[in-house]
């Protein structure tokens, strides 16, 4: 509670314009990050069972896992974003349960205690676990989609279009929280051969129509020059 609200209040006070990827992506989890939890907890279960290995690794693995999502959750409140929020409160208790459960096993496995004592709270713990894997699988089934869709939408522009054989593709990154998704595309250029308005607009009723997806396609240029003794030029064809 008390990471939740000092990280709420740092957020009334910096009253943050909007929330970057680092932030944004700990409010949707996935069945990968169940897999994660439950390897930071057997990494913190066998420190204490193996004395060879450090003891500050289970802090370290629980740290990373339990604090992030609770910032997230404060942030979140500051300025009434449920979504955040909610979604912050998900990973938590995905991390929460996946470490506990591991945790469990190797103890129980290591003989600390034996597994008819234990099988009670085990079997709780396995049952409350078990009932993330929906919503984690639904996570899981968007990324996979929308990654999916990025790399179509990559193609598409690439391959299918007469104004990508002058224009080199570098990165492509999409805001999927915007409706409809923006993609941001880096290009290189040469010269003044930049994609108009119109063609744009056009680039995002093509894509619409070979994926069936409306994206909202934004480039960022950046120009190739020829820089010698003699001056700046441009180069004679964009290979050189």
């Amino acid at each position: 509670m008390a990471s939740i609200a000092l990280a709420w209040l740092l957020g009334v006070l910096i009253k943050l314009p909007s929330f970057g990827s680092e932030i944004t992506s700990r409010s949707e989890p996935t069945l990968i990050d169940l897999g994660i939890a439950i390897a930071a907890g057997t990494i913190s279960g066998l420190t204490k069972v193996e004395p060879r290995i450090s003891s500050s690794l289970a802090g370290t693995a629980i740290a990373v896992a339990l604090m992030p999502p609770l910032c997230v959750i404060g942030l979140g409140l500051s300025q009434s974003n449920w979504t955040l929020s909610t979604g912050a409160a998900l990973l938590y208790l995905t991390n929460l349960l996946g470490i506990t459960l591991s945790c469990m096993l190797v103890f129980s496995i290591a003989g600390y205690t034996s597994l008819r004592r234990g099988a009670k709270a085990l079997r709780r713990t396995a049952i409350f676990t078990s009932l993330l894997v929906f919503p984690l699988g639904i996570g899981y089934t968007r990324l996979w989609r929308q990654e999916a869709l990025e790399v179509l939408v990559q193609e598409v522009l690439v391959n299918r279009t007469i104004t990508f054989q002058r224009l080199e593709l570098i990165s492509i990154k999409t805001d999927w929280r915007n409706d409809p998704p923006e993609a941001v595309l880096g290009i290189t250029v040469v010269g003044n051969q930049n994609p108009t308005p119109k063609q744009v607009s056009l680039l995002e009723d093509f894509v619409e129509k070979e994926t069936g997806q409306r994206f909202a396609l934004t480039f960022e240029v950046s120009q190739i020059e020829r820089i010698s003794r003699d001056g700046v030029g441009m180069p004679e064809n964009p290979d050189e």
